[in-house]
């Protein structure tokens, strides 16, 4: 399959909003979002907390000249296989500068990998092809398969790198919040920030920002972990959307070749 990086079925005004709603080049809006009770330091472990969250990554990309211009954040899926948002992917970026970068723990270096190509679909997804596998000590997260993200009510953690305020702030440290569905399409799954006094309201209740595009939003089905959709951005009036992954899944196994049939699952 060929390879591409141009976002060829949207008017240009659409691909300006993305980017406001995405990552912001390197300087960017805040990134996860957290209720008044629940501290920074609250956010930080919370996104430590699961062995099955450091599959998530940060996805740097950069233009011909080597300049940083867009930050997003992605999930492994497979030994060479990275899903993230494809609106990351602007005209100008060079996919052979473009890195993706993991991390073992909140105080180590991050280990990078090259990608040898990028592959878009709509409404906004990416896959990425590393150049060599991941290292080990990642998780691989398989997408989830079944349709019932809203109907099954299910709790989940998103997870995203980014800066705490537009001057860059906390670049690159790992945040976690917790939400459910609150409403589905084909293409999206849409959340709201609750207040404490609603019902929904989850422990741990919280939003995405601009930094965290691409970022996996993990639930957990028994004892197995799943990624069940990505950060595209908040809309106003109807909260955060994010790109389901369970409709998407014959374009993932026709790009991959990896049949991902819940026979060998997430991370327990």
């Amino acid at each position: 399959m060929k390879s591409h990086l141009k976002l060829n079925n949207y008017p240009s005004h659409f691909y300006r909003v993305l980017i406001s709603l995405g990552c912001c080049a390197a300087f960017s809006c805040p990134a996860i979002t957290w209720h008044q009770d629940m501290t920074e330091q609250d956010s930080i472990d919370l996104a430590w907390s699961e062995p099955a969250f450091n599959a998530t990554c940060r996805i740097f990309v950069r233009n011909d000249d080597g300049r940083l211009i867009q930050t997003g954040t992605g999930v492994l899926i497979a030994d060479e296989w990275v899903l993230t948002a494809r609106h990351l992917f602007i005209e100008k970026s060079k996919k052979e500068k473009t890195r993706v970068l993991f991390q073992r723990t909140a105080d180590s270096d991050f280990t990078r990998r090259s990608i040898k190509a990028v592959f878009t679909t709509s409404p906004d997804l990416a896959l990425i092809q590393l150049r060599e596998p991941a290292p080990d000590w990642v998780p691989r997260i398989h997408p989830y398969l079944k349709q019932d993200e809203f109907s099954a009510q299910l709790e989940g953690y998103k997870i995203g790198y980014g800066a705490t305020d537009s001057k860059g702030t906390g670049m690159g440290i790992r945040r976690g919040c917790t939400n459910r569905y609150t409403k589905e399409s084909e293409e999206w799954l849409w959340f709201v920030k609750y207040r404490s006094h609603s019902a929904k309201f989850t422990k741990w209740e919280g939003g995405t920002g601009p930094a965290d595009s691409g970022g996996p939003f993990f639930v957990k089905d028994n004892v197995t972990w799943w990624v069940s959709s990505l950060t595209q951005g908040p809309h106003r009036g109807v909260g955060f959307r994010e790109t389901r992954l369970s409709t998407k899944m014959d374009w993932i196994r026709q790009t991959t070749g990896i049949a991902f049939d819940g026979q060998i699952g997430g991370a327990e």
